[in-house]
């Protein structure tokens, strides 16, 4: 075998996708130095034939309760199968993510065990002998527009927030906009505003801009704040003038386009 093909096995096993198609339907294989870089990511070493074979059998499942995964998906609704060794324990409890708690009896199959349905999605736990499992439990469908509807036809606007416009804003869109779109859409009778994310970017790095690569989703975006909503016009145009970038914010402000170095450099220093 060759090492190419060690690799792609090793990365099957791990579960990377080594083969995708594009919007035009063609094949494509991952790259075997992708696949190295991303196995090596996951923690399994894989430079050598080695390696690989040492990666592949932490992979091998370990037969029995202790070999199950950590956390184990369901639908809502729907029974689980588990597969364990036939030996395995038949009883066995549901915490649920809500409190409480009641007993279950899991059902022999071909390959292993059946936990009844649960009807509750969350994530709930599993207790199996000495062991506990997170059970993550997903509705069997995601709600949609017409479950929220009533069968109308609402409408609604997309907007990208760094593109809104007001006075004000020091050359970047901000929650101020937003919220002066979301009331004029709501009077010409909009049901809805979709917005780009809001998660914190790249202050350091103001040429990474994009909002859906963010460098964490725990928070959020200075830039799109709106220090006026909180302390009126007056006091952050006497903040603007002390931090000296009253004159420069306003020259953002006039352009067709964003200059994002030199606005991110204006809102830091006025925040």
């Amino acid at each position: 075998m060759s090492d190419d093909d060690a690799l792609r096995l090793l990365a099957v096993q791990a579960g990377i996708s080594v083969e995708w198609r594009d919007y035009a339907d063609e094949p494509h294989r991952v790259a075997p130095d992708v696949q190295r870089v991303v196995l090596a990511a996951m923690g399994y070493p894989c430079d050598t034939q080695s390696d690989i074979a040492d990666s592949r059998e932490r992979l091998t499942p370990v037969p029995g309760i202790a070999g199950l995964a950590p956390l184990i998906t369901a639908t809502a609704g729907t029974p689980t199968r588990i597969a364990v060794s036939p030996d395995s324990p038949r009883s066995a409890v549901i915490l649920a993510e809500t409190g409480g708690e009641r007993d279950v009896r899991l059902h022999a199959y071909r390959d292993g065990v059946e936990v009844p349905a649960i009807s509750e999605p969350g994530y709930h736990r599993l207790l199996i002998g000495q062991r506990e499992i997170v059970l993550a439990v997903a509705p069997a469908r995601a709600s949609g527009v017409g479950d929220l509807t009533e069968g109308a036809r609402p409408w609604g606007l997309a907007a990208q927030i760094y593109g809104l416009r007001c006075a004000g804003d020091g050359g970047i869109g901000d929650v101020e906009a937003v919220a002066q779109l979301a009331e004029a859409a709501a009077r010409r009778g909009a049901d809805m505003l979709a917005l780009s994310p809001t998660h914190a970017l790249f202050t350091a790095e103001p040429h990474q801009y994009g909002p859906y690569s963010p460098s964490s989703r725990l928070f959020l975006n200075p830039l799109h704040g709106a220090p006026t909503l909180l302390f009126g016009a007056d006091r952050v145009n006497e903040a603007a003038v002390q931090a000296g970038v009253a004159a420069e914010s306003a020259r953002l402000e006039r352009l067709a386009l964003i200059d994002w170095p030199a606005a991110t450099a204006a809102k830091l220093g006025l925040l």
